[in-house]
């Protein structure tokens, strides 16, 4: 759910407040924690712990992208949107500003792939998921 980057900012600030907590009981240096937050997807959550405790991070090319994404939207000034969830039969317009209606997940030799019937530009595309989820949209297989 988070980048790198991001757990470690999340790290450093629970280490700080665990720390003014001036608490006898807590060690001296670094302060083991493990902290679980869970996103509004089912699918989607993350696991945080002192950086002290993490020597080697796994990294999620997905959330990289998203966090230099927001990096570069606040450097320009622009505001940064949540992602929007899209369930089959919905219309939404792309990057290329085309308007398509989602209509599913295909599941054909091991890919996968959106069908989006054109409204904008007639017809039927079957771009990647992910594709259509870097521009800010989560597709759900389902009506709403």
């Amino acid at each position: 759910m988070f980048s790198v980057d991001q757990k470690r900012k999340i790290s450093e600030a629970v280490q700080k407040v665990l720390r003014d907590t001036n608490h006898p009981e807590l060690p001296e240096g670094d302060i083991s924690f493990s902290l679980h937050v869970d996103g509004k997807e089912s699918w989607s959550w993350d696991d945080i712990q002192n950086n002290g405790a993490v020597l080697n991070p796994s990294v999620n090319l997905y959330n990289e992208i998203v966090s230099v994404d927001q990096k570069l939207k606040e450097k320009q000034g622009d505001p940064i949107e949540p992602p929007v969830d899209v369930y089959i039969g919905q219309q939404i317009t792309t990057n290329e500003h085309a308007e398509v209606i989602f209509q599913g997940l295909d599941h054909h030799m091991g890919q996968i792939t959106a069908r989006l019937q054109g409204v904008t530009y007639p017809g039927t595309y079957y771009p990647f998921p992910e594709k259509i989820e870097s521009q800010g949209f989560v597709l759900h297989d389902r009506t709403k």
